[in-house]
């Protein structure tokens, strides 16, 4: 397939040889259907790092994803994101934005929040009054345009920073800027430990709006479905 440079192709597919066909970006569909199942316990990290590490295996370099907690189809089939994801809402809304390789879908709606099904073959509007999120995506978005650590083609490398089975950590990097994640899937306090040299720093909390002193051996706990990120330009 020959295309024009300023031309950006998604295919409605999750098959990693689509990328060699000309296509930029797939759907994570089937890393989606793994994170469905970890608020009702039915999946878990191990098997989603194992699905992660096995399309790392067959995707070119340059192969975006489309990850998200709700579009059209999952919205009136499968219920809404607070039908799924119920109180881990914000964390999987915070991974899909701020994952390895990711292009983040945010659907109408989720910034009010709306929380119904919408109808699909019928006209169904969605009354836009509160926008209780809006400052929730706006601060992910202005943050994947504004660190390069978030682009799509940023370094990944998880991180050890809590028990494995309940914190997913992970830091991204490009050009010198650098981004941590720190989310806690599971449905108890977890306690976070900052042994990586690489979270050592004083990074800005993107979401308390402060900088923190991370040193070797620092702990702190993080509530159920909590998440931290941490900006290391931050100001």
């Amino acid at each position: 397939m020959k295309k024009d440079k300023d031309l950006f192709f998604l295919a409605e597919a999750d098959k990693a040889d689509l990328h060699s066909a000309g296509f930029d970006a797939t759907y994570g569909w089937s890393v989606m259907n793994v994170l469905y199942g970890i608020y009702p316990g039915k999946t878990n990290l191990k098997l989603l790092d194992a699905t992660l590490d096995s399309l790392e295996k067959v995707l070119p370099e340059n192969a975006m994803r489309m990850y998200y907690t709700t579009n059209h189809d999952e919205n009136s089939w499968q219920g809404t994101e607070f039908e799924r994801f119920g109180a881990g809402y914000k964390a999987f809304a915070v991974w899909s934005q701020t994952m390895n390789r990711s292009i983040p879908l945010i659907y109408s709606g989720q910034e009010e929040p709306n929380k119904k099904r919408i109808q699909f073959f019928e006209k169904d509007p969605i009354k836009f009054n509160k926008y209780e999120l809006a400052g929730f995506y706006k601060t992910l978005l202005k943050e994947r345009r504004e660190n390069e650590a978030l682009a799509t083609n940023a370094s990944f490398r998880k991180v050890n920073a809590g028990n494995p089975d309940a914190i997913y950590s992970f830091i991204r990097e490009k050009n010198g800027h650098k981004i941590a994640v720190i989310i806690n899937f599971s449905k108890r306090e977890q306690a976070v430990r900052i042994d990586d040299e690489a979270l050592i720093g004083e990074p800005l909390n993107l979401f308390m709006g402060m900088k923190e002193k991370l040193t070797k051996g620092h702990s702190f706990n993080v509530e159920p479905w909590g998440y931290v990120v941490y900006d290391y330009d931050g100001k």
